[in-house]
Order: structure tokens, then sequence, then C-alpha cells
């Protein structure tokens, strides 16, 4: 097949798997046949290095075997594809949650939706996990925010620790916010641990430790 031709199939192999992650997000049929368009697609663009018929039943049977092989790598490629469009779907729905976007239940909601659909064009549960890695920064650092959200210093002694505390140029943003046990021992020193906050630095903890929510309904309703 000439190259031309398998630069179209391809182009239409991308433009499938676009397709493939839209019908994901909105829950939609048709999941599975454009999965399996997008990988004809992608097969037929390599289709000039796959198959050479040889006349001998022990040439056929090898060249059929390579292209099943060959096959079940593009599916694979597809697969990996998929992976990939759904961790940066993830950083970008957490990512403008915390300015203006949806709600965590929302979020939450997109994310089964998503996930639902992988599962039906064959992504396995441990790779599901690998993808799900890709929002933890943000949850992490959004639990820290959760901790200290509605206190406020009252004298000046707690201003002035807040403040050296919380420094801009100490916290960057995701990935710069304190521990729990840092948090804990602050917030300890300038008088401010209530029930509340207790209860916050516990989700706070086991986030950070197990990478799940001690409290699911509480996490979303914040």
């Amino acid at each position: 097949m000439a190259k031309p031709w398998g630069n179209v199939f391809g182009a239409a192999a991308v433009v499938l798997l676009g397709i493939l992650v839209f019908l994901v997000l909105k829950g939609w049929d048709g999941q599975t046949i454009t999965l399996i368009a997008a990988a004809l697609c992608l097969l037929g663009s390599r289709f000039a290095d796959v198959i050479t018929l040889k006349l001998s039943p022990t040439g056929i049977h090898a060249e059929m075997q390579r292209a099943l092989d060959d096959a079940k790598a593009t599916v694979s490629q597809l697969h990996i594809l998929a992976e990939e469009q759904a961790r940066l779907i993830l950083q970008i729905v957490q990512g403008g949650g915390r300015w203006g976007g949806q709600s965590r239940a929302q979020n939450e909601a997109l994310k089964r939706r998503m996930f639902d659909g992988l599962r039906r064009i064959g992504i396995e549960e441990d790779r599901l996990d690998r993808i799900s890695e890709a929002e933890y920064p943000f949850i992490h650092f959004d639990y820290a925010s959760d901790v200290t959200r509605g206190l406020a210093p009252s004298d000046e002694h707690q201003k002035k620790k807040w403040k050296e505390f919380f420094n801009a140029d100490r916290r960057k943003g995701i990935g710069y916010e304190p521990s729990p046990s840092e948090l804990e021992d602050f917030l300890n020193q300038i008088g401010l641990v209530t029930e509340d906050v207790k209860e916050r630095l516990e989700d706070y903890r086991h986030y950070d430790a197990e990478k799940s929510h001690r409290r699911p309904d509480v996490w979303l309703s914040r």
C-alpha cells in the first residue's frame, strides 16, 4: 500500500480515538465499535509492512500469525493512547476544579463515567489504578488546603507565624503543601486546633498514607 494511504489511515485512527474519548466522557454507546474502527485504521496504516502472503502453507500460516500479532499490538497501542488521554483529562479536571470549575461530586461522576467506558474497551483495573495516580497531587493539595479553610489568625503573633508558614516563596503551589504532621505541629503552636480541625487532619493523614478518602461523603460535599 502506498505511503500516502498509510498516512490517511493513521490520521483516521487519531480522529477515531478522539471520538472514542468523547464517547467515554459522555457515557454514550458506540465505544467498542469506535475502538475496533480505530484499530483497523491503525492496522491499515501499517498494512504494507504486515501482510505478504506466501504460496506455501507454512508461509501463509506464518504471515497470518504475524498479522494477528500485529493487530493485537495495535489494540494495545490504542489502549495506551486511551490511558494517556484519560490521565490528561483527570489532570485538567482536577486542575480546573480549584479555579471555579466543577464541584468535587461532578468531577467524581465524570471520572466514574470515564472509567466505566475504559473498562468497556478492555482496560484492566490495575491500569485504571495507574491512571488515577494523575489526580493524586491535586487531591493531596486540596486536603492540605481543607485543613486550614475557614481558620483566621486573631492576634499579631498568630498572624506573623501564619504569614511565615504560608510564605509564597515556600508554598509555591501543588507539591509544596505542608505534610499532615507539619500542618498539625504548626496549628498546635498557634492554638488553632479545634475538634473539626482534628477531623480534617485525620482525613488528610489518611489520604496521604492510603491515597483514598477516609470520609468520602464529607470530601465530596466540601
